[in-house]
């Protein structure tokens, strides 16, 4: 046993531990409890800071780390803020931007993976968009009118699909 644990790097059950806090944020919300939900997803925030920086400093940042990562992050970062913004109602034009969001999201983390990182992102990391959804919900996201909880979802989706450099932030 004591073998097995010494095997699974800390920075991979830290990103595990994203993924279960995205989940968590998921299976609140859906209970209706979304104050708890956005709890999680701050956790999820941190977790996903650590497992990088443990990461990097133990010079282990590679291929599988990578991958976990980014499966981890479509969960909390995408998935989450997704059924946390339809939890608000709106019909099937919130549901289209926030697929659209969900969409660009796991464009955006393919197009991260595929390339070496030159010390700027390109278009709005996911992370990023996880916590500005957060900050959304605490300025009353759900009270917003309609049209502006769909530009909201379109207009941080084409932040994550665009081209645009972005300087790494200070969490990650």
């Amino acid at each position: 046993m004591r073998a097995a644990l010494k095997a699974f790097p800390i920075q991979d059950a830290l990103t595990l531990c994203n993924a279960l806090a995205g989940l968590g944020c998921i299976a609140l919300t859906i209970a209706d409890e979304a104050s708890a939900a956005l709890v999680l997803l701050a956790f999820a925030v941190v977790f996903d800071s650590l497992d990088g920086r443990i990461s990097r400093a133990r010079s282990a940042d590679g291929v599988f780390g990578r991958e976990l990562d980014s499966l981890a992050d479509i969960v909390s970062f995408g998935v989450a803020p997704c059924v946390l913004g339809l939890s608000t109602g709106g019909g099937w034009p919130l549901a289209l931007s926030a697929g659209a969001f969900l969409l660009a999201g796991i464009y955006r983390l393919a197009r991260f993976n595929s390339k070496p990182f030159m010390g700027c992102y390109e278009g709005l990391p996911i992370t990023t968009a996880g916590i500005i959804f957060p900050a959304m919900f605490l300025l009353k996201f759900p009270a917003w009118p309609l049209a502006a909880r769909v530009a909201a979802f379109l207009i941080l989706a084409a932040m994550m699909a665009s081209r645009v450099t972005v300087p790494k932030h200070p969490f990650g």
